[in-house]
């Protein structure tokens, strides 16, 4: 059961942040679109970002598993 609480805050956690990067995208540029470079750099930002986020969930997931591992 807590194990399925702590998955829901990571989706949550994930969802926010992809939605505000995805927000100030839009905002930053008014609604005009981007040139290929904008496009590009934020592309590349967004990504590492994301690998980041997605990199500390495993972490965190394999912690927890080699915890219960060592319990029995």
């Amino acid at each position: 059961m807590r194990l399925l609480n702590i998955l829901v805050l990571f989706v949550l956690a994930l969802s926010t942040v992809l939605s505000q990067s995805f927000q100030s995208d839009y905002l930053e540029n008014e609604g005009r679109p981007r040139s290929r470079q904008e496009y590009h750099n934020r592309r590349r930002r967004f990504t590492t970002r994301r690998m980041n986020t997605l990199g500390f969930i495993n972490q965190a997931w394999r912690n927890l598993w080699n915890r219960r591992k060592e319990q029995g």
